[in-house]
């Protein structure tokens, strides 16, 4: 065979696999967002579910609440729902805001680790209840979310819907820290840790961190008294006996 038909032969074979090559990094390409559309799809609808549910639950704990409160009226039994949030906010700072507001929310944490810390804005009648979301550790891990483990077959992930901020501590080490609104995913995986009274925290998408880390029980009772409080001041429930925080209620 001459010098020239190998060459030949060699440029159409390359030339085939390059163009095999092409059309299957393409075809890959669009699986790949075919199945991130559906997957997107599936987290959307799985959120409109939580959503629905808990709007749900306002509505058919507001009308149980008002036949309570009639009969507890009645009874000469009713409840103080003042002193009751003060049993909650014992421990918690309250703050003014700048728009006459009040934050109630707990001491920040100082040791290293991954943290979930509600918090809770009232203005008026307006109750918006927040998540601080924190890696504390002695370098940036390119932190932007967290899973939170409540059991061995549930955990939640919850993006940082901002920008995460990365700030050097007093102390020494670093904070990467996000703060937003809490959604209906986030409150769910509150109210399985309030329910646990206890859970573990790992970082989205970062291995080997040794900041990962279970929830004390003292973080759970906080938790679950944020949760319990912004249930009470928001109107789905009257008292932190009606109920016991679990995410079915």
């Amino acid at each position: 065979m001459s010098k020239f038909k190998i060459v030949f032969i060699v440029l159409l074979v390359v030339g085939v696999a390059g163009a095999a090559g092409y059309f299957a990094a393409v075809q890959y390409q669009q699986l790949r967002v075919v199945m991130q559309q559906r997957q997107d799809q599936k987290d959307a609808e799985t959120r409109a579910k939580i959503e629905a549910r808990e709007q749900k639950e306002l509505a058919e704990n507001a009308e149980r609440w008002k036949v309570r409160a009639e009969a507890d009226k009645k009874a000469g039994t009713a409840e103080n729902p003042d002193q009751v949030i003060r049993g909650l906010t014992a421990d918690m700072k309250m703050e003014q805001t700048g728009d006459g507001g009040t934050r109630y929310a707990y001491e920040m944490p100082t040791e290293d680790g991954i943290y979930l810390q509600p918090y809770i804005i009232q203005n008026g009648n307006s109750v918006q209840l927040y998540i601080t979301v924190s890696h504390l550790g002695q370098r940036p891990m390119g932190f932007h979310g967290i899973v939170v483990q409540t059991s061995k077959k549930e955990a939640y992930q919850i993006e940082a819907a901002v920008p995460v901020e990365t700030y050097d501590r007093k102390e020494g080490g670093i904070i990467e820290t996000f703060d937003q609104p809490a959604d209906a995913y986030a409150l769910r995986a509150m109210r399985e840790v309030a329910y646990g009274l206890g859970g573990k925290i790992f970082m989205a998408g970062v291995s080997g961190s040794n900041d990962d880390r279970g929830i004390a029980a003292r973080e759970a009772m906080e938790i679950k008294d944020m949760v319990d409080l912004y249930d009470i001041l928001s109107g789905r429930k009257k008292s932190i006996d009606e109920g016991d925080s679990s995410p079915d209620q």
